[in-house]
């Protein structure tokens, strides 16, 4: 029993000790003269990482990572890893700082986390980004979101039509219709919660739940809208989702018609975090499309 527990112990330091590779604090210096030369000098004041000191020579897929909410590429309090574990990932299987992109677009902190919603001034940043990196490297970009990233995300592509641009997208514990925990019914009356993420107009509350009456979710999700989810798109998307997701709660949240695969768990630790954390390898076939 004691070295079983010594085992266990060894597998959870070694875990977290995978991070041998430092994750880039801003952009590099190269990215960053192109976006001034090309009209995106202060299209992402938030920052993020991606690129080097010289050109791009992208041989591997260009992956863009879009962060959830209250959280930062980097890693901060509320999500302590960011992207740090896929990032370390793709580098040991050979992919360079010119082909790993990440977009910092919002409030970064818990505290804050309840006034990011969908506003066409979030939306537009990220599309830009993905639009900035296309250009950037010369070729299709593989997004892979999280969490509120995932709708935005959705967003934006809808908005520019990215969809010949993005390879592939990856939605991550993404709150595809809403969130059951915005809303709630009082004497027969249905409520959304009041703050900008469970917003009725740009949030992802949904009346009632599961129904996409949303004006949002609406919008994103129903063909009256010219969407009908991910259904018909030239973009291959993959879904990652949890029965023990402690945000979305509900297996039907994450869910995304018109997926090419869904990966879907059961148990801990791959609840809202961790379907992020510790799912590199399956994020790195999705990408490699032998998912």
């Amino acid at each position: 029993m004691k070295k079983t527990y010594l085992a266990l112990a060894l597998i959870f330091v070694l875990a977290f000790a995978v991070n041998s590779f430092a994750i880039p604090s801003g952009f590099g210096s190269h990215f960053k003269t192109w976006q001034s030369s090309n009209g995106y000098g202060s299209a992402f004041p938030e920052g993020g990482f991606g690129g080097t000191s010289s050109a791009p020579a992208a041989v591997k897929q260009v992956v863009v990572f879009v962060h959830g909410n209250g959280a930062l590429a980097q890693g901060n309090i509320g999500d302590p890893n960011g992207w740090i574990k896929t990032y370390d990932y793709l580098k040991t299987q050979g992919w360079k700082d010119g082909e790993l992109y990440a977009i910092n677009y919002a409030y970064n902190t818990p505290t804050m986390a309840i006034y990011n919603d969908h506003s066409s001034a979030r939306v537009t940043k990220v599309q830009k980004f993905i639009q900035a990196v296309y250009a950037y490297t010369g070729k299709q970009v593989n997004v892979i979101a999280h969490s509120l990233g995932c709708t935005l995300t959705r967003k934006a592509m809808k908005n520019g039509n990215l969809y010949s641009k993005v390879r592939t997208f990856i939605s991550i514990s993404g709150g595809n219709h809403g969130l059951a925990t915005c809303g709630y019914w009082y004497f027969g009356i249905y409520y959304c919660v009041a703050n900008p993420t469970c917003g009725y107009s740009a949030g992802l509350c949904n009346y009632p739940y599961g129904s996409d009456s949303g004006v949002f979710i609406r919008a994103l999700n129903s063909s009256t809208y010219g969407d009908n989810e991910m259904q018909g798109k030239t973009t291959r998307t993959y879904v990652i989702r949890s029965s023990v997701d402690e945000i979305c709660l509900t297996l039907t949240t994450p869910a995304l018609l018109g997926a090419y695969k869904t990966q879907t768990y059961y148990v801990a630790p791959y609840g809202h975090f961790g379907n992020k954390d510790w799912t590199a390898d399956v994020q790195y076939k999705m990408i490699m499309w032998t998912f």
